[in-house]
């Protein structure tokens, strides 16, 4: 998450559920605002290694509306 405020200028608040897997992990944001995001975080390293950025595939909620 602070990877993502820090980079993209979008607030913490505005950053939803996570979920985090051994290989890759799923960050809610606004709609509005996931391309600005996804573009944001290109080429960032985070622990060393480059960052793979894009839309769920599912676009499933994480969370229960």
């Amino acid at each position: 998450m602070g990877a993502i405020a820090g980079e993209t200028g979008l607030p913490s608040s505005a950053i939803g559920a996570i979920r985090v897997s051994e290989t890759f992990s799923v960050v809610e944001v606004p709609e509005s605002q996931a391309d600005e995001v996804i573009a944001g975080m290109r080429g960032v390293m985070l622990r060393g290694q480059k960052v793979v950025v894009r839309r769920d595939r599912a676009a499933t909620p994480l969370r229960n509306p």
